[in-house]
Order: C-alpha cells, then sequence, then structure tokens
C-alpha cells in the first residue's frame, strides 16, 4: 500500500503542482510532508 500512495504523490508533485504553483503556506510542502511520513511510518 505504501508504493502506490508515493507514486500518487509524485505524480502529483511532477504534473499538478507546477501548475497550481505554491498553495500550501508550510514548509515543507504539504505534499513533500506527506511523502515522507508515509515514506517513513507506511500507510
Amino acid at each position: 500500500m505504501k508504493y502506490p500512495l508515493l507514486a500518487l504523490i509524485k505524480l502529483y508533485q511532477w504534473t499538478i503542482s507546477p501548475l497550481l504553483g505554491p498553495v500550501c503556506r508550510y514548509y515543507p510542502s504539504c505534499s513533500h510532508y506527506g511523502y515522507t511520513a508515509i515514506d517513513r511510518h507506511g500507510a
């Protein structure tokens, strides 16, 4: 379950996120935080 979710987040980061621009006010970005959390702790 972990790797399909990580792939979806990467797909979002490479395709949709550049079109939307910086919409997350936090650092690291929301998608980066989610990616790191799933990578470290699983889903």
